[in-house]
């Protein structure tokens, strides 16, 4: 199971994978200066997606809450201000075309990626000209959950190296609870920078397989059932080869 935070918003045109609906997304942190010239800032969140940025849902939003013709146009102008029209033919104000449902779209998802954010807030966004033609920079975290099936493989693999043994069922059910609360810990962290139409990608953290059969190792290591049982394996093992050394194998 992963979740995916955001990455950075772009036209239909990219390839840009967005996060769905009720995803996890994390807004990064900013700072504002209030009407007093007071610096305010705030700290990142995870927050929820609230889109899927299907050409149904825009429609769907644009028929309840964008009802007059003044209220779709003035949306219109901020998406094509935001670049979300392929070009200036798209762009007329008579009526509502197919056009204007795939940048209406693509705002969708452009607020998925900016952290959750609501359409209205996005219009606000591009009213301010906050995206409108300049550089950007998302953070996706993400968290690779590993399923029962991989966590117990991974368990029993790590049980026969300390233990010996295969885990039992109530082991294994332990073991998973750490597993999870490390993965949880240690999500991904990839941040995208946008110049122009080219994309950028670095990404650290995160788990690897041999990262949680540590983890598992460790979690063995510090429960006090396993424990006495995996350091007498350790030192059986220990007393085999000092034996065979002794013996001239």
């Amino acid at each position: 199971m992963e979740i995916i935070a955001p990455v950075a918003g772009a036209s239909s045109s990219s390839q840009v994978k967005y996060p769905l609906k009720n995803t996890e997304v994390y807004r990064p942190g900013q700072t504002t200066v209030d009407a007093n010239g007071k610096k305010i800032t705030t700290t990142g969140q995870v927050f929820n997606a609230l889109y899927n940025g299907t050409y149904a849902e825009a429609i769907e939003i644009k028929n309840t809450k964008l009802r007059t013709p003044n209220d779709q146009n003035y949306l219109k102008t901020l998406m094509y201000q935001a670049g979300l029209y392929g070009n200036k033919q798209e762009f007329q104000t008579a009526f509502w075309s197919t056009a204007d449902t795939a940048a209406f779209a693509d705002l969708l998802k452009e607020a998925n990626s900016a952290g959750g954010y609501s359409w209205e807030e996005m219009t606000q966004v591009y009213q301010q000209g906050g995206m409108a033609g300049q550089d950007k920079t998302q953070v996706q975290k993400s968290f690779n959950i590993s399923d029962p099936k991989t966590a117990n493989a991974i368990i029993d693999t790590a049980g026969r190296a300390l233990l010996g043994r295969d885990m039992s069922a109530a082991e294994k059910a332990r073991l998973r609870g750490a597993l999870t609360a490390a993965e949880e810990a240690n999500p991904s962290i990839s941040t995208t920078t946008q110049q122009g139409s080219s994309y950028t990608t670095r990404t650290t953290g995160g788990l690897d397989m041999a990262g949680k059969g540590e983890v598992i190792q460790e979690s063995i290591m510090k429960d006090e059932e396993l424990l006495p049982e995996a350091i007498n394996n350790q030192l059986n093992g220990y007393g085999d080869i000092i034996a065979r050394l002794a013996a001239g194998q």
